[in-house]
């Protein structure tokens, strides 16, 4: 590979660790711990709250900030290395063709000499 050289990313399985699975846990788990630690820690502290309300819809919009932020950071990270993210799925073909098929249905064959392969990539 030389320098210079721009890559295209085929993302498949629609990014399950960033977009449902593990940050998006990691983020309501994080607000479920402030609200537990609130209810039964603070008052060691000489921190008397008179009532925790929970606001379920900020919580969701909270997680769905931090999703989309995380998204920017790694297309940031991919325009910087001059890789492109293809959303939808690819499928190896004999003589170093890969056919991608986008969201919408359309194939497109890719002729290419590297093939990296990367578990659950998001975007």
């Amino acid at each position: 590979m030389s320098e210079g050289q721009h890559f295209d990313v085929i993302v498949i399985g629609g990014g399950t660790c960033l977009n449902a699975g593990c940050i998006p846990s990691k983020a309501l788990l994080e607000s479920s711990e402030l609200l537990q630690r609130a209810q039964s820690e603070f008052g060691r502290h000489g921190i008397r709250l008179s009532a925790i309300d929970v606001d379920v819809a900020q919580m969701q919009r909270r997680k769905h900030g931090i999703v989309r932020d995380m998204t920017q950071g790694l297309l940031a990270l991919f325009k910087a290395a001059n890789v492109t993210g293809l959303p939808g799925h690819g499928r190896l073909l004999p003589g170093r063709q890969v056919e991608y098929t986008s969201p919408d249905g359309q194939r497109v064959l890719h002729l290419t000499d590297y093939i990296r392969f990367l578990q659950d990539a998001s975007l």
